[in-house]
C-alpha cells in the first residue's frame, strides 16, 4: 500500500497597475514560471489590478517589517501611518508588488528594466 502525500499549491498575488511600464514583463514572467497551471501548477497566481484589501495590507505590511512600509506606502515611517494612509487614499499603494502568501515574502518597490524583472525571476524561483 503506498501512500501520496499531496502538496499544496503556493499561493501568489501580483497587486499591479496595467499603466505601469513594469507590469506586461512581469505578468508575462510569471506565467512562464508557471507553464501549465491546470495540470501540474508550480503556483496558485492571483491578479489583481486593485489595492488589497485592509486584511491583505496588513499581512503584507507584517511579511515587510516596519523598516520598510516605506516600499508600498512611499513616505511613510511605520505601520500605523501606512494603515491609515492607505486608509486615506488606497491609491497611494505602490505597485507592482508580488506576494508570496505562504512563505511569507513580499517584492516591492521594484523598478522598471532589467534588474527589476531579474529580482522577480529569483523571488518565483524561490517558490
Amino acid at each position: 500500500m503506498s501512500m501520496r502525500f499531496h502538496r499544496s499549491v503556493p499561493i501568489l498575488s501580483i497587486f499591479y497597475k496595467q499603466s505601469a511600464p513594469t507590469t506586461a514583463p512581469l505578468l508575462a514572467l510569471l506565467h512562464r514560471a508557471n507553464p501549465s497551471p491546470e495540470t501540474n501548477p508550480r503556483f496558485e497566481l492571483e491578479t489583481n489590478e486593485h489595492p488589497p484589501t485592509h486584511s491583505q495590507l496588513s499581512t503584507i505590511l507584517s511579511y515587510l517589517g516596519p523598516n520598510n512600509v516605506s516600499q508600498v506606502i512611499e513616505g511613510v515611517k511605520s505601520v500605523s501611518e501606512a494603515i491609515a494612509e492607505f486608509e486615506n487614499d488606497p491609491e497611494r499603494f505602490k505597485r507592482p508588488v508580488l506576494v508570496d502568501w505562504d512563505k511569507g515574502r513580499v517584492l516591492a518597490g521594484l523598478g522598471e528594466g532589467e534588474e527589476a524583472l531579474k529580482k522577480a525571476q529569483e523571488f518565483v524561483n524561490k517558490v
